[in-house]
């Protein structure tokens, strides 16, 4: 857990508390939860003033030697979880990040029945990690942490993936938002000190954006990197264990993930949740969708010289920008032959041409190629 104290704004300071249950809970041992909390009438559960859902199957548990959090599938073998979920930091500020082979992930709505073998209704299944990637920026005890993570799952995932929203215009303060994730649903004050209760189950909410520059002026450059969530009275807000999950919007009918649980203010969770904004992290997360070259086929001209045609699939469900490069070029030269650079979701066909005389052409879109030669299919 980290506490670093920031300037007031009008409602007390602001107190940057992680939202990981490392220090809560040991992923390792869930039968020290107390599942006598299933009795519990489910109105008295929620994620701070949320509901239980068994809704929403792109958000995942995310279980490491870290400790436990949520997450989300965003493509087909891609999972977004915070820095923090598969990271730890010494007092020297040195980084150890999580065994992937630690790295467990839960698709279903009640992560410690997934732990202990009791059931689910909404179970689909349990993922391994091949790798994790910790975002190059991440800092620990900074509001602009750039608190991001990824999983590369060692298969398919479970669910639909969620989209991400990479348009880096900000939603406005009063934006009607929804919190999703797997963390504590009460914190208790007994004694002096606060108890988190949690049982490791699925919890939605609803609350609304706010701008920083709106609480106090000095903080505003905070909204170029963060949403903050009010969760002031009725409406809802993250807590332990609820760190990596998302921030999500309706566009056109579909939630969409706008930023990735961080951290709160408060160690009782019942004023302000932040979320890092997605939106400045494409670059971090785009290089890691798999993409596919596709030759269509290959046109045989009167003069003797050929033009190919060829398409793509983009295994996410946003548009993945990838500038000419490495991870985009053609071979021979020259490596830009008019090829895209945003690549819209899903098997796009008869994207573009590029004409040849002889020889092989190849197009590298990140690790898979598409090779046209005169002796490829004809349109």
């Amino acid at each position: 857990m980290r506490n670093k104290k920031y300037p007031s704004f009008g409602r007390g300071v602001l107190v940057l508390v992680s939202l990981g249950l490392g220090a809560c809970v040991d992923a390792s041992e869930p039968e020290d939860t107390a599942l006598d909390e299933f009795e519990l009438d489910d109105t008295e559960l929620r994620i701070i003033d949320g509901q239980l859902t068994t809704d929403k199957p792109a958000v995942v548990g995310v279980a490491s030697s870290v400790g436990l959090c949520s997450g989300t599938q965003i493509s087909e073998r891609l999972v977004l979880t915070a820095a923090h979920c598969l990271a730890e930091v010494d007092d020297q500020g040195n980084v150890t990040e999580a065994d992937p082979q630690s790295v467990q992930v839960y698709w279903g709505s009640d992560l410690i029945a997934g732990f202990t073998g009791l059931p689910d209704p909404a179970f689909l299944g349990w993922r391994g990690a091949k790798r994790i990637e910790i975002h190059p920026d991440w800092q620990y005890i900074t509001a602009e942490a750039a608190d991001f993570a990824l999983i590369v799952l060692d298969g398919k995932g479970h669910a639909d993936p969620l989209p991400l929203r990479t348009d880096d215009v900000a939603l406005p303060s009063g934006q009607s938002v929804e919190l999703v994730g797997f963390g504590t649903y009460e914190v208790l004050e007994i004694e002096g000190e606060t108890e988190p209760q949690f049982d490791g189950r699925k919890r939605r909410g609803d609350a609304s954006l706010l701008s920083m520059a709106d609480l106090d002026p000095t903080l505003a450059d905070l909204d170029d990197v963060l949403y903050t969530v009010d969760g002031n009275g009725p409406a809802a807000n993250g807590c332990f264990g609820d760190s990596g999950g998302p921030l999500l919007v309706d566009v056109g009918g579909t939630d969409t993930v706008i930023g990735v649980a961080s951290f709160v203010d408060s160690l009782l969770c019942d004023q302000f949740t932040f979320y890092d904004r997605i939106d400045i992290a494409e670059d971090f997360v785009d290089p890691f969708v798999k993409m596919s070259p596709v030759l269509e086929c290959v046109d045989e001209l009167p003069d003797g010289s050929y033009l190919a045609h060829f398409g793509y699939k983009n295994r996410a469900t946003w548009t993945v920008q990838r500038a000419v490069g490495s991870d985009n070029r053609f071979h021979p030269a020259s490596p830009d032959r008019g090829q895209p650079t945003a690549f819209e979701p899903g098997r796009q066909v008869d994207v573009f041409t590029v004409p040849f005389t002889n020889g092989a052409l190849v197009w590298k879109l990140g690790k898979s190629t598409a090779t046209a030669s005169a002796n490829s299919k004809r349109c």
